[in-house]
């Protein structure tokens, strides 16, 4: 997705939560605002009837989303958008 086409569904709310799919040490060193790190250990916790955006690199971010579909997630959108230089 270009990016203004993200920003404008986070914006308006299309999305329940997301996802930055990046490295641990990247995600600590920055992240979007309220956005949960992706761990396969977390999957677990997450509403499967929730939209979800997961951002991070292209190949990261594609695993992250398969990863989440096998677990029976449905409403999964990834970006390649690095979401975390946003505020």
């Amino acid at each position: 997705m270009k990016k203004d086409v993200v920003l404008q569904k986070i914006k308006d709310n299309l999305y329940d939560k997301i996802i930055d799919s990046r490295d641990e040490g990247s995600f600590k060193n920055k992240h979007y605002y309220n956005s949960l790190n992706f761990t396969s250990n977390n999957i677990k916790s997450l509403d499967k009837d929730k939209k979800y955006l997961i951002y991070g690199n292209y190949d990261m971010s594609y695993f992250a989303a398969c990863q989440m579909i096998n677990c029976g997630f449905e409403n999964i959108y990834f970006t390649s958008r690095d979401l975390s230089i946003l505020k």
